[in-house]
């Protein structure tokens, strides 16, 4: 699953590849 949102699956993990995505985009935005 490549979801971006934190499961019970995903959990730390799932949690870091959303916060480098945001961070990524924020970054562009900015």
């Amino acid at each position: 699953q490549n979801s971006l949102y934190p499961t019970s699956d995903g959990g730390l993990g799932t949690w870091s590849l959303s916060t480098v995505y945001v961070g990524l985009i924020i970054g562009s935005l900015l």
